[in-house]
């Protein structure tokens, strides 16, 4: 930094740029003498985030990621109620958490909606082929203690009956 009558002029220099070089051990763009936690270039599109020697995020043109094996993924896409953009880990990207609609949370495994959070309460989702009823359809719940089993059974208006086993175990 220099001062001359008054005016203060800063100098930034970033070593090697050029060579785009860098490891998790010496990051190419370090944090102030911390010359072990900064940022690098694994690849191209994909930016290290590494701390005290540690490769801690992946960060990718279209998701930010863990840097180990089990880690999760954030996912830069427009969540459904069947595809995920918070996924628990890294390799299954089908399933953990997407958005239904407004105001609605979507727990998703393999691909499929198994439980919706919305207006003060849960959906718990058992089949796809269960559609919801009509005021007129009659449902049964059936708890069956003794096999640690919950069993729903829809009969609708129509006249067709269809259930869902859920365990409880």
């Amino acid at each position: 930094m220099e001062s001359e009558s008054g005016k203060i002029s800063w100098q930034v220099v970033w070593a090697n740029t050029t060579n785009r070089v860098g490891t998790e051990n010496n990051p190419l763009y370090p944090f102030g003498q911390d010359s072990d936690t900064g940022f690098y270039e694994i690849s191209d599109d994909s930016i290290g985030i590494t701390i005290n020697q540690t490769l801690r995020w992946i960060m990718h043109d279209d998701d930010l990621e863990g840097g180990i094996a089990s880690s999760p993924t954030l996912r830069n896409i427009t969540a459904s109620e069947i595809i995920p953009n918070i996924c628990p880990h890294k390799s299954d990207i089908n399933t953990g958490i997407g958005r239904a609609r407004a105001d609605a949370l979507s727990l998703i495994a393999g691909g499929t909606e198994h439980i919706r959070s919305h207006d003060s309460q849960v959906d718990l989702i058992v089949d796809q082929n269960l559609n919801y009823p009509d005021e007129n359809s009659n449902i049964t719940f059936a708890l069956r203690e003794s096999q640690n089993r919950l069993i729903i059974l829809v009969k609708y208006s129509d006249g067709t009956t269809k259930y869902a086993v859920i365990n409880l175990s």
